[in-house]
């Protein structure tokens, strides 16, 4: 069997919160600087937020997902991707242990350390504890999910203390590294500098830190001056060769071969309002011949020149609502556009913003597109939180009826109108519900819903949008 080297680690924690983004971009930037390795990080789970933050170090970033993905694909992606002189970075999601349905390990950080045999630095934010931190580490280490037993365990090969005075790190170390057998590797004091504020979905974006660069620099600083980084490229170093995955069937095989040289342009929103995108999803869009113009909603007037197809993702509209509401000269030119043909695929925010009106937290409300006849409403927690497979009743802009595709919803709006073309269902407690819009009015060129879609889950999708964009576009002047 043919291996290959990837010189590997996963930066995970106990919880949510620990500051595993902000050590996990600090590290990588360090490694470039001192030992001339480019990283490839990925984020595992469905978090678009956080790899924000990864591209702002410069590295090519992605999202490694058990749920979306198989075990296999998984492999074979990494063993395709990982190119010679990186070094691959894995940021874990929440907890450690944390998986799907909140019961099970399956697709958990854990998971994805075992399936790519990758040795964890485990964070721990140690405010408020002392001696307590080694029950803390010590439960991490010996606690194997019971679906891992007779499988490959993935170690903790290290420790990074968070939010830990020099003081406390000297009495601490020797105590963690006699009772646990496991290196601290450093700590990083408490510095509110560096704490990155946090929301209703997750951090709040990079470009509303009040001066990144200047956090970034900061950031790097204090984990050069605290944090043995040749320590990390040695345990990186020292991962298990990994088997070629070369007999994979990738599943993007489904990609549209294209007919002329005239380019399949894809609007796709992108600013401060619409950012949650999938580095996979556009990377597929782009193998199915589309080319990508970004735009902006909040700022231009008009969709890109030679627009044939429409995407709009997820991210926060309703905290730009006036500026979405005034630029009315954008709202009709998609309204129109949409209404008269254009093939759209629309999730979670972008969903909203198609709505005829938004109310906010504020109770404020702002009007939108227009093209669903509907109102998007705050209800001030979590709805259908999740991951979710959808399953189509009925032929739609991308799926077949009885295509599944596999999405992630998070969200705090609901809205008055749901749709009725496709079944979601939880992969663990097996609830299900009507969800996405794609007749509006007998028009089929439209693939709407709160679901965050991972596109190469159901890779005929996008192949299906591209031939629906061609045909689109054939019609325009």
């Amino acid at each position: 069997m043919i291996t290959k080297a990837i010189p590997r680690i996963m930066i995970a924690s106990v919880s949510s919160g620990s500051g595993k983004t902000i050590i996990t971009a600090g590290v990588a930037a360090l490694l470039k600087q001192y030992y001339c390795k480019e990283s490839l990080i990925y984020k595992c789970g469905p978090d678009y937020i956080d790899p924000l933050f990864h591209r702002k170090t410069g590295c090519i970033v992605g999202n490694l997902d058990l749920f979306f993905s198989n075990e296999e694909e998984v492999l074979s992606r990494i063993t395709k991707e990982a190119q010679e002189n990186q070094i691959l970075i894995i940021e874990g999601a929440m907890g450690l242990f944390d998986g799907i349905g909140a019961t099970t390990a399956t697709a958990s950080a854990f998971h994805l350390a075992a399936v790519t045999q990758t040795p964890i630095i485990l964070v721990v934010d140690t405010h408020g504890m002392a001696l307590s931190v080694c029950a803390l580490i010590k439960g991490s280490v010996e606690f194997i999910p019971a679906q891992f037993h007779n499988k490959y365990i993935p170690a903790i090969k290290g420790i990074i203390l968070n939010r830990c005075s020099p003081s406390l790190v000297q009495k601490l170390r020797p105590i963690i590294e006699e009772l646990c057998e496991i290196p601290v590797l450093g700590a990083i004091p408490d510095t509110p500098s560096l704490h990155i504020p946090s929301r209703h979905l997750g951090l709040t974006l990079p470009h509303e830190q009040k001066n990144l660069s200047l956090l970034m620099r900061s950031a790097v600083k204090m984990i050069e001056q605290n944090i043995s980084v040749s320590r990390i490229q040695y345990i990186a170093d020292q991962a298990t060769s990994l088997p070629c995955k070369t007999d994979v069937c990738e599943r993007t095989f489904f990609y549209y071969q294209r007919q002329d040289t005239k380019p399949l342009i894809i609007a796709v929103a992108q600013d401060e309002a619409f950012c949650f995108y999938y580095e996979e999803n556009l990377v597929l869009l782009k193998k199915n011949g589309f080319t990508i113009k970004y735009f902006s909603p909040l700022h231009d007037k008009q969709l890109p020149e030679n627009t044939a197809a429409l995407y709009l993702g997820g991210g926060y509209p309703e905290l730009y609502g006036k500026q979405l509401e005034e630029n009315q000269i954008m709202r009709k030119n998609i309204s129109y556009r949409i209404k008269e043909g254009l093939p759209a695929i629309a999730e979670c925010g972008g969903f909203i913003y198609l709505h005829h009106t938004m109310r906010c937290q504020d109770e404020k409300i702002y009007q939108l597109c227009d093209v669903l006849d509907g109102e998007c409403f705050w209800t001030g927690k979590l709805q259908r939180f999740g991951y979710i497979t959808l399953a189509a009743k009925q032929d739609t802009l991308i799926l077949k009826t009885g295509e599944r595709i596999r999405a992630h919803e998070f969200h705090y709006f609901d809205s008055t109108i749901q749709g009725n073309s496709c079944i979601a269902e939880k992969p663990v407690s097996h609830i299900k519900w009507d969800c996405i819009i794609s007749d509006n009015n007998q028009n089929t060129q439209l693939f709407a819903g709160f679901p965050h879609l991972y596109f190469p889950s159901c890779p005929q999708a996008i192949y299906r949008f591209a031939q629906k964009t061609r045909e689109y576009q054939t019609q325009l002047p």
